[in-house]
């Protein structure tokens, strides 16, 4: 079998995240999508302990419906597969969604969905390879979400010391130019009181000088 794309929905078929196994077109996947909601329109909205199957014209659409109490909304779990494809294997793909989900996501709803997104999206990749099912359980995949928390925590940590040291750097840069202008405002200052004690002189100066002028006496 085949899952084309999984995606994550509102009640109304309005898109949380999607993640598609196929080199198809994006478009291509927004129009199963648009499709989806036009299918899903008119159908009872609540809460399903299994799952249910929509068909258009190329391709089958599994989906399961969640409902959260606490705020009286609707998420769908959704898978886009071909029409020739095990519907159990599809089904079991999507226990393991919202397994995942419900050890993510402490309510089922549009915050806490697009929160744990990346989350999904790496779960996605556990459980599906160029779109067939890949034999994984949940312990395999909440240990690969682990460890890309890890990886994820340990570059956020790189991050953080680099802006640091780039501030740190800024700081240095910043106290070395007020350092060196308060330099150079002292060097013109100097200039400019020694221009001053030996550049200048007064009427009074002139008026001590000795006079070196002859006076002639008449004979």
């Amino acid at each position: 079998m085949v899952i084309i794309a999984a995606a994550v929905c509102a009640g109304t078929g309005r898109v949380y995240v999607s993640r598609q196994f196929l080199e198809i077109s994006r478009a291509h996947i927004d129009e199963h999508l648009s499709t989806f909601k036009i299918l899903l329109d008119g159908r009872p909205v609540g809460f399903s302990l299994s799952f249910s199957v929509v068909e258009s014209e190329s391709v089958r659409f599994v989906y399961r419906k969640l409902i959260e109490p606490k705020y009286e909304g609707v998420v769908i779990v959704l898978l886009i597969t071909t029409k020739n494809e095990n519907i159990l294997v599809a089904k079991k793909c999507l226990e393991l969604t919202v397994d995942v989900m419900k050890e993510r996501c402490m309510f089922f709803d549009e915050k806490w969905v697009l929160k744990h997104s990346l989350d999904l999206v790496l779960a996605f990749d556990e459980m599906v390879s160029m779109g067939y099912v890949v034999d994984v359980d949940m312990g395999a995949v909440v240990e690969c979400l682990s460890m890309e928390s890890e990886e994820e925590n340990r570059q956020r940590l790189i991050r953080n010391w680099q802006e640091m040291e780039t501030r740190k750097l800024a700081e240095r840069r910043t106290k070395d130019q007020e350092k060196e202008a308060r330099a150079n405002s002292a060097v013109a200052d100097t200039d400019v009181v020694s221009y001053s004690t030996f550049g200048s002189y007064t009427l009074e100066q002139d008026a001590l000088k000795p006079s070196t002028m002859s006076i002639k006496r008449p004979p």
